[in-house]
């Protein structure tokens, strides 16, 4: 045998481990696997015509690339350890669930062809190490009531497609379930395809990046399709489009989520998010977030951000965000934070009975804003603060700011030194689009809430809850 040859196996698992590597955010590259053969070993072919043969070649220690010569179907899993490529060459190979178990080496379908999970069965391709790679012009398929692709540990990498039909049953049904500190890299231009419940679901410890491909749902009432939870995940979008006809197009907890010229929307989303975001370190280049379908009082919010997340926006390629929505196109809440160099945020609600709802950014945290670019727009505030006791710390050094004509804040509830803290991020707002602000300070002992129980004369006579002077220098 002539040992010259480069072993045509040991390339395709160098690509692999290259191909994992481009396609993932710089912290992954350092766990991308690299695996080799010896440079004398040759790939060792077999060709499987029935499920017997298929499985022995899958489990012994010699065989390396499998051909199918025809339809088969597995009646039980099989365990996959060491390096194995199979060539489906148009065929279906039919599995039933746990289907094909990869524990270890470099697992990888080629050739086109469909891996079809069987009816009323559960997760065709299970992960708990090594690598699997779906290629160009292989489909993955099964019902939208499974966990298509499982992993545990180990790498996926997708470059075919990965398809569910049906209705999800709940919310956690999803078409990739990645935990264990596993990566998931789906590269430029795979297809995936799903009806319903979630496409993603990103476990502690993972992470996971989606390039150019286009991610959509038609089932309204569940769950974002692409969902982040867990300490130390990563999520990251390159160019991807996601619409969404639920709550979200996004829901991270914990964690790193980057877009980078992503495009998130939702469609018929009333009362949710198009992002939302808890405790999460979030970063936005360039790019678009829609969510402008909507009525009434609040919703969709563009980025709803709770928590301790932390939001910056940024320009890719010269090009800066663009957050659109019927509610506030971006919403700070608990001790989040935003840092804004540009980019621009419209909002377009304008008869939500909370006035904050009816702004572009809505400040509701007692984290640090800054503002040194960008445009906000709202049809009636492009600022608001959500109330008094909220003391965020606002810094604006540029970008411009419309709404009405004019704005009231009412801080009736809120403490003397929240008051005064408030008042004056509301006129360094003002003041950068050259509105004027006018502040009154004082009480009116309980006509603020329609209770009061001491006559108007009697409050005036007795100089009840009126400011002195030396406070209102302060």
């Amino acid at each position: 045998m002539n040992n010259t040859r480069k072993p045509l196996r040991r390339a395709a698992s160098m690509a692999l481990a290259a191909a994992v590597a481009s396609s993932a955010p710089a912290a992954v590259m350092a766990l991308a696997p690299t695996i080799a053969l010896a440079d004398a070993q040759t790939p060792v072919r077999a060709a499987a015509n029935d499920a017997a043969g298929l499985v022995a070649y899958l489990t012994d220690d010699t065989t390396t690339e499998i051909t199918l010569g025809a339809n088969i179907e597995l009646t039980s899993s099989v365990t996959v350890s060491r390096d194995k490529a199979v060539y489906l060459n148009g065929k279906t190979l039919t599995v039933v669930s746990d289907g094909i178990k990869v524990t270890g080496g470099a697992f990888q379908l080629l050739g086109g062809g469909t891996v079809a999970l069987k009816s009323g069965q559960k997760t065709a391709l299970k992960l708990s190490g090594g690598s699997a790679y779906v290629a160009s012009g292989v489909t993955v398929s099964g019902t939208a009531t499974t966990e298509l692709v499982k992993l545990s540990g180990g790498t996926l990498r997708v470059d075919g497609a990965l398809k569910t039909t049906g209705t999800a049953t709940n919310a956690n049904e999803a078409v990739i379930e990645a935990g264990g500190g596993s990566i998931v890299a789906i590269n430029d231009g795979a297809t995936l395809s799903f009806s319903s419940g979630r496409w993603l679901h990103v476990k502690a410890g993972t992470r996971a990046t989606i390039g150019k491909c286009a991610l959509s749902d038609t089932q309204k009432g569940l769950e974002a399709p692409i969902v982040m939870s867990g300490s130390t995940s990563e999520l990251t979008l390159k160019g991807t489009t996601v619409s969404a006809a639920g709550k979200q197009a996004i829901w991270a907890s914990d964690g790193k989520v980057t877009l980078e010229g992503a495009k998130l929307s939702t469609s018929t989303n009333t009362d949710g998010q198009v992002l939302y975001l808890r405790d999460v370190s979030f970063t936005m280049k360039g790019g678009s977030v829609s969510g402008t379908s909507g009525s009434g009082a609040a919703g969709p919010m563009g980025i709803h951000a709770e928590g301790a997340s932390s939001l910056t926006f940024s320009p890719l390629d010269g090009a800066y965000p663009t957050v659109s929505s019927y509610g506030p196109a971006i919403d700070l809440a608990g001790t989040a934070t935003a840092t804004v160099s540009g980019g621009t945020f419209t909002s377009k609600c304008s008869s939500a009975t909370d006035p904050s709802l009816n702004s572009a950014l809505r400040v509701a945290t007692t984290g640090a804003v800054t503002l040194s670019g960008g445009s906000f727009t709202g049809a009636k505030h492009a600022v608001g603060f959500a109330d008094a006791a909220t003391v965020a710390d606002l810094t604006i050094s540029g970008g411009t700011f419309k709404g009405g004509t004019s704005a009231i804040y009412r801080g009736a509830h809120g403490t003397m030194a929240g008051n005064i803290a408030v008042t004056k991020a509301v006129a360094d707002v003002a003041h950068a689009a050259g509105i004027p602000v006018e502040a009154e300070l004082g009480a009116v002992m309980g006509h603020e809430t329609s209770q009061a129980t001491i006559p108007y004369d009697e409050i005036f006579e007795k100089k009840l809850g009126f400011t002195e002077v030396a406070d209102a220098r302060t």
